[in-house]
């Protein structure tokens, strides 16, 4: 294993998931300017797992990431997204109501609100190159590809790589070295 000591571990996991460039305004006094930056970097990690994942061809001219208009996450996330690209494309960002919203997506971003709703969007995107990712714990044993969550003030990844594999989805070795491998595989 390349780190052996668990604190360098998790410093790599951390530096694997922030967004590059960010600087120390993530460490300001204000309240409300801590909540938006703690809110960008949840919605960053959106794009870092993403950035670690091959997906198969497609002939679309933008990347699209779905989101509920539910999330709590969803003003971090347009303004996060609108200059990003994802698999050398533009970001277009569709905000979905109902699972059956998400089946042109590429990502589709589950919060916890919606855990409710989890089996049908599972449903919808199975067996699609669609990635899954939901921030609740354990959402990867239900079906997600991806769940993070945060726990004693570290982000946590589960990746269920069964998911993955039938929705012709891989996940590099760089990610999955820093998560927990979920479901049979």
């Amino acid at each position: 294993m390349l780190f052996r000591n668990k604190r360098w571990r998790v410093y790599a996991q951390v530096l694997l998931l922030l967004p590059v460039g960010y600087g120390p305004s993530c460490c300001v006094a204000n309240a409300t300017l801590a909540v938006k930056d703690s809110d960008l970097i949840r919605a960053s990690i959106i794009e870092k797992i993403a950035r670690f994942i091959t997906w198969p061809e497609w002939g679309d001219e933008q990347f699209t990431l779905c989101a509920s208009a539910k999330a709590p996450l969803l003003p971090a996330i347009q303004n996060y997204y609108a200059n990003e690209t994802l698999a050398n494309k533009p970001v277009k960002l569709l905000v979905f109501e109902k699972a059956a919203d998400v089946a042109e997506c590429q990502v589709v971003y589950v919060n916890v609100e919606l855990k409710d709703q989890l089996p049908a969007i599972v449903e919808t995107v199975q067996n699609q190159p669609v990635l899954l990712v939901v921030e609740n714990k354990n959402a990867a044993e239900q079906g997600a590809h991806i769940d993070f969550f945060i726990d004693n003030n570290k982000i946590n990844l589960e990746v269920n790589r069964n998911a993955l594999n039938k929705s012709g989805l891989s996940a590099s070795y760089h990610l999955l070295k820093v998560a927990n491998l979920v479901g049979s595989n």
